[in-house]
């Protein structure tokens, strides 16, 4: 620290000479000396010790200041992490929706096939009853001519066979 302390400067002796300095003077001035050097050794120590209270201070700083740092990257990466789950999450809601949608479209599709056959067969059964009874009551309105016709007494051909078919009495 220094070379030398106060009670080296108070105590430090000179020899005398003839016509030297006022010896009193001399101690005098080597005890304000000595007092100064006191207070300025006291003022030394005092700001080391602030100084070194500063420095573990600014070292706990950088520590907090590392730790905050740290701390703000893993928050970043969690929440990238977070972005990037709820992205992937998304992507297979939709993905999920659109194959549901597929299928929902399918099968609306199938049923209005299946409709259309059904009317298709529906309309075709109806075109072959209307021809049927067509056919029917043309072949019964024939039946009922020749039943009304008092001309003849004598059945013609195939009149009986149909007459028996249908169970009527042949005349």
């Amino acid at each position: 620290m220094f070379k030398f302390s106060a009670e080296d400067i108070a105590n430090q002796g000179f020899q005398s000479r003839f016509r030297g300095y006022d010896p009193d003077q001399v101690h005098e001035f080597l005890d304000g000396l000595a007092a100064a050097w006191r207070e300025m050794q006291k003022s030394y120590r005092e700001m080391s010790a602030q100084v070194e209270e500063q420095n573990r201070e600014l070292r706990e700083y950088r520590r907090r200041e590392k730790s905050l740092v740290q701390a703000l990257e893993m928050a970043r990466q969690v929440a990238e992490e977070i972005r990037h789950q709820a992205d992937r999450d998304a992507e297979l809601v939709l993905a999920d929706t659109e194959l549901k949608a597929e299928r929902m479209l399918a099968q609306a599709e199938n049923r209005v096939a299946a409709v259309r056959n059904e009317l298709f067969d529906l309309q075709q059964h109806r075109i072959r009853l209307h021809s049927e009874m067509r056919t029917l009551i043309s072949h019964y309105a024939g039946l009922m001519d020749r039943y009304d016709d008092p001309v003849t007494d004598e059945p013609e051909d195939g009149l009986e066979e149909t007459a028996a078919a249908e169970g009527a009495p042949a005349h």
